[in-house]
């Protein structure tokens, strides 16, 4: 019996963050301690840029939703995956809270690029007066 394989897409502000350990950790807890995850956040920019050649090759896809957001790369991976019938998960993850789904979510909204890219900026610099708070000193990310 060959290893399972997952793909853990997620939004790239949640690389190397408390919040990927804690995923990485779930899914081992939820689809078994056999698994051989590729993590997008370690991987060479060749290999993200060939991603649709790495979902090809995996068993089971598991995706990260911020806030009941998937960003564009999220959830373009997970429909690619859907149209290969792979198995997909959905770690939905709060500010406080998290759950496990088998599946895309429907409540999920799937962000466009423009709206991903406004979304990161908001959870990275903060919004409206504390943003150039943000731009100057830095803000540690709440994920």
């Amino acid at each position: 019996m060959h290893e399972k394989k997952v793909y853990f897409i997620q939004p790239s502000i949640t690389y190397h963050s408390r919040t990927e350990r804690f995923c990485l950790k779930l899914i081992k807890s939820e689809l078994g301690e056999d698994m051989d995850i590729t993590n997008p956040a370690n991987l060479s920019m060749k290999r993200i840029k060939q991603w649709k050649e790495e979902i090809k090759e995996i068993d089971t896809v598991v995706g990260l939703a911020l806030e009941n957001k998937y960003t564009i790369s999220v959830w373009t991976v997970l429909e690619y995956a859907e149209s290969l019938k792979k198995p997909i998960y959905t770690i939905k993850v709060g500010e406080t809270t998290f759950k496990w789904d088998e599946g895309i979510q429907k409540d999920v909204e799937k962000l466009s690029l423009e709206e991903t890219r406004k979304f990161t900026r908001k959870i990275t610099l903060g919004d409206g007066k504390h943003m150039l708070r943000g731009l100057i000193f830095g803000k540690r990310s709440k994920y």
